[in-house]
């Protein structure tokens, strides 16, 4: 039986706050797994009452999670001999995002596929090499 983390219990602070619970709703919540703090749960019970409070959250429209997704975007390319790896693929995104003009997320991607193909030839940022990443790489710093 593992113990709730001080990180899920900070996370669990979180959604009480964003929800506006009081001390008293917040303490027969955790009455309902037979403890008297968010100390005495285990790390399986604070997840479902974390997870609890977020849905609450989410239909209220207090909370929208972000997409996970973004921190392993390129991930399903990662096994690819002689590519350029998930991690430089990301890198050239944030780097872009650093320096291009562009005002949304959709004018900004369509701009950095004609960049790609302007300084290495290549259709998408899926298809770039390590030698592609470092000519880009040197153009973005040199901007």
């Amino acid at each position: 039986m593992l113990l709730s983390s001080a990180k899920q219990r900070q996370r669990l602070g979180y959604f009480r706050k964003l929800l506006n619970i009081s001390e008293e709703l917040y303490r027969e919540l955790l009455s309902q797994f037979g403890v008297e703090t968010s100390k005495d749960l285990t790390s399986q019970q604070i997840e479902e009452l974390t997870s609890q409070l977020r849905n609450n959250a989410q239909v209220q429209g207090l909370y929208r999670a972000k997409p996970s997704f973004l921190k392993y975007k390129y991930n399903n390319l990662a096994e690819r001999q002689g590519m350029a790896s998930p991690a430089q693929l990301r890198k050239i995104e944030v780097m872009w995002k650093n320096v291009s003009r562009q005002k949304n997320d959709k004018d900004r991607e369509s701009a950095l596929q004609t960049m790609i193909k302007k300084i290495t030839g290549k259709d998408h940022i899926k298809f770039l090499t390590p030698i592609d990443v470092r000519k880009i790489i040197k153009t973005f710093e040199n901007m």
